[in-house]
């Protein structure tokens, strides 16, 4: 019988939730091509079912959106998926979106991300770490209805704005912050 920590644990199940685009993603412009795709869809569907978060788009310093992240979970559970940083209207770098947590929790379920750097100042902390967390240090909102939000209220406010949307299947209970990004390299 083997017997693993709680960390061996946790480690190797989230090691084995990591998505082969995550590991490929570097070696393959076809699979950047998918992404870049992928991001563009997710994007068009943020902005026609949300028609305020254009004001985001348009005038924060840069954001990342993620198109599809997987998340499952049965006490320990795992979160993964592929991301593009889009400044000025490019593509700045592409990563990868990390969660594990313990606790009193089910999901199987998939959904996509966005976060909004609000100014130079986030984005550049952003880009210059290696190990990204969401609320790490920073003035941060969860946007969950963008209405009644416009960018100059939230630049009072926050440094980076984060959203989910897009989800389909089953998930009790709710988190950004824990997200881990990290650049993929290429």
């Amino acid at each position: 019988m083997i017997m693993l920590s709680r960390r061996g644990f946790i480690s190797a199940s989230a090691a084995m939730c990591v998505s082969p685009a995550a590991i490929n993603a570097a070696d393959s412009i076809q699979l950047r091509e998918e992404l870049e795709a992928q991001a563009n869809s997710a994007l068009h569907f943020l902005i026609q079912n949300f028609p305020s978060t254009q004001d985001l788009v348009t005038n924060s310093a840069g954001f990342l959106i993620v198109p599809v992240i997987t998340q499952g979970a049965l006490l320990l559970g795992a979160a993964v998926g592929d991301g593009v940083l889009r400044t000025n209207g490019k593509t700045a770098g592409y990563y990868t979106a990390m969660q594990v947590n313990i606790g009193l929790q089910i999901s199987a379920r998939q959904y996509s991300q966005a976060v909004f750097f609000l100014n130079e100042a986030a984005l550049k902390r952003f880009a210059d770490s290696r190990k990204w967390r969401f609320g790490a240090g920073m003035r941060y909102v969860v946007l969950k209805d963008t209405q009644g939000s416009s960018y100059d209220s939230l630049t009072r406010h926050a440094d980076v704005a984060g959203m989910s949307f897009g989800n389909s299947g089953l998930y009790i209970g709710a988190s950004l912050e824990g997200t881990r990004y990290t650049p993929l390299e290429g």
